[in-house]
């Protein structure tokens, strides 16, 4: 392909020469003819080094990732104990140190719950066992209008001991869980 070029401009506002800009094509089926497969390689060699730097990057925080799932799944379930290793500096340790302290706080706070209910119940039943022996005294003594009441008393008093029963059944239960 041939294209004049005019070159300079003299006085009278005509140009004092003109040159010829000829482009030329290989034949190929490109107009221009461009080498593509350096650029190819270095854009294979590119990608290949990238890929190279970032892998360690990204299998090291999938890795801590997939440590806090695994931990956090098994709080979930109720084992507060689990350990989380914390050998990072950055924001996945900090993370990681926040998941072990809220595994602590939730394991004193769930175990004195459970120290709780086991006290509140064993000091009820002494309670309702007085009850039942005076209940029982005046069971003896009381007049035939009265032991409707007593009776009615007698189950309330036995429905209690029954429920403070559960309640001490479910703290040796999740005492051993």
């Amino acid at each position: 392909v041939a294209v004049p070029a005019p070159i300079g401009h003299s006085r009278s506002g005509q140009f004092e020469s003109q040159t010829w800009i000829i482009l030329a094509s290989s034949g190929q089926d490109d107009l221009f003819y461009v080498d593509t497969k350096p650029w190819i390689a270095v854009g294979c060699l590119v990608i290949v080094v990238s890929f190279a730097c970032w892998l360690p990057f990204v299998r090291g925080l999938n890795r801590a990732i997939s440590r806090m799932t695994g931990t956090t799944a098994q709080i979930a379930e109720g084992r507060f104990g689990t350990e989380l290793p914390g050998t990072r500096h950055d924001e996945l340790g900090e993370l990681s140190a926040s998941i072990q302290r809220m595994a602590s706080r939730l394991d004193r706070l769930v175990n004195g719950q459970k120290r709780f209910l086991r006290d509140a119940a064993h000091e009820l039943r002494s309670p309702l066992a007085r009850m039942q022996v005076a209940l029982g005294l005046l069971d003896r003594s009381a007049a035939p209008e009265q032991r409707g009441v007593l009776a009615d008393l007698r189950e309330d008093v036995e429905n209690m001991g029954a429920l403070v029963d559960d309640v001490l059944s479910f703290s040796k239960a999740t005492r051993n869980a």
